[in-house]
């Protein structure tokens, strides 16, 4: 299955930034519950791999957070 079958396509850069964002900050959420799953089965090399993927997802999550503020305010919402 394509991610073009999942969702309909909208044509609103806001509306894919918003999404995008959430989408990350989701995914960042996730990986830190399952580091935290990694470390109660002992499984180091995991949890530390699973903690650079959330690092990543916080990192764009806060570029996404800064983008979606400055349109905000240059909109004047």
């Amino acid at each position: 299955m394509r991610v073009m079958d999942l969702v309909e396509p909208v044509e609103d850069t806001e509306t894919d930034l918003i999404t995008a964002l959430q989408l990350v900050l989701e995914n960042s959420w996730r990986m830190d519950a399952y580091a935290r799953e990694a470390d109660r089965a002992g499984d180091a090399e995991l949890a530390g791999w699973l903690r650079g993927v959330r690092d990543d997802g916080e990192r764009a999550g806060d570029r996404g957070k800064v983008l979606l503020a400055h349109r905000l305010d240059r909109a004047g919402r």
